[in-house]
């Protein structure tokens, strides 16, 4: 590789690292971040969409935001001929799910469930044992997350100080009509002009820009590059659930992890398990190194690893964003 094309790459991954804060970032914006014209990110971002390392762009959901009262994690034992069949009835029963996604683990079927109301979560697993017959179900809400792609090693974002303070939500949202369709179709291009949407929404520019504005700086939105991380050199995602022991600090816990290298997903969850976290991993030395620093914290006992095949498009639309604070600091 020769000094340029190294230049060139390292510019590139700073493009997608700012357009992972922001994706409705102009080019214009861009360009005068990294001291580099509108055109030259322009051109960039065209090749790099060309080449398949820009897949698009989506928005991540505050879900408590949005008036539901949490989102869940839950995990069943599933004989394999059973597993399209339980997939089909959990998209069918509830709206707001991700996945299921199959693993390779004892929990070899996983959902993650937005839920209007708590109570929901103990019903779906009421009906998947009356119904389904399944008798191994895991599950555990969540109270907090961290999205935090500020950790990829090979994604140059500017720093930033993380903290686990919990934010307020704030649900005064139109969450059945404009302000959801409009995320709704955010999550399919959340690049799209505003001009665009107003004509899909048969409504004004102005309209749409000022609901948009209003979503953004409340953080019940924010729009996110997708990019195929395989193209740059991450081969794998890897699930780490884990219990935090009696008399130790779950706080404390959770700010350590939020420290570990290409850690971009944190949970704070009630439930089968306290913690749950994704690595993204280059290597299986990646992998080894992450679960042995993760177990030395004190207090942590892991109780279930998995590694799954990477997304093609990640961050995958309307997953659930953080809420907590974040300190950024130019570079």
């Amino acid at each position: 590789m020769t000094a340029q094309s190294e230049t060139r790459d390292k510019i590139d991954m700073k493009i997608i690292g700012l357009l992972l804060e922001d994706a409705r970032k102009s080019f214009a914006e861009v360009g005068k971040e990294l001291g580099i014209s509108k055109n030259a990110v322009w051109s960039r971002y065209k090749n790099m969409t060309k080449a398949g390392i820009i897949k698009g762009a989506t928005v991540e959901i505050n879900y408590k935001g949005l008036g539901y009262d949490s989102v869940g994690t839950i995990r069943m034992e599933v004989e394999p001929p059973q597993i399209e069949k339980v997939s089909r009835f959990i998209k069918a029963r509830v709206p707001d799910v991700f996945g299921p996604f199959s693993t390779a683990s004892r929990y070899n079927l996983r959902a993650v469930m937005a839920l209007r109301n708590i109570s929901d979560l103990g019903k779906i697993k009421e009906e998947l044992t009356s119904k389904l017959g399944i008798t191994k179900i895991s599950s555990a809400l969540w109270t907090d997350i961290w999205f935090t792609p500020e950790n990829l090693s090979l994604i140059p974002v500017r720093p930033t100080e993380v903290t686990n303070k919990k934010s307020a939500a704030n649900s005064a949202f139109d969450v059945y009509g404009l302000d959801l369709k409009l995320i709704r179709e955010l999550a399919k291009d959340s690049r799209i002009s505003f001009r665009s949407l107003a004509k899909k929404l048969d409504v004004s520019v102005d309209t749409v820009a000022r609901r948009y504005e209003r979503l953004k700086e409340n953080r019940v939105v924010v729009s996110r590059v997708q990019i195929d991380p395989t193209k740059i050199g991450y081969h794998a995602l890897v699930n780490f659930y884990l219990r935090v022991m009696p008399h130790y600090d779950l706080d404390a816990v959770i700010r350590e992890i939020l420290q570990v290298q290409d850690v971009f997903y944190t949970m704070k969850c009630s439930g089968d398990f306290h913690v749950g976290l994704i690595l993204m991993a280059k290597t299986i030395q990646d992998i080894l190194g992450t679960g042995d620093r993760i177990t030395g914290i004190p207090g942590v006992k892991r109780i279930e690893t998995v590694v799954s095949e990477i997304y093609e498009k990640w961050p995958l639309p309307r997953t659930y964003t953080s809420m907590v604070g974040k300190n950024l600091t130019v570079a």
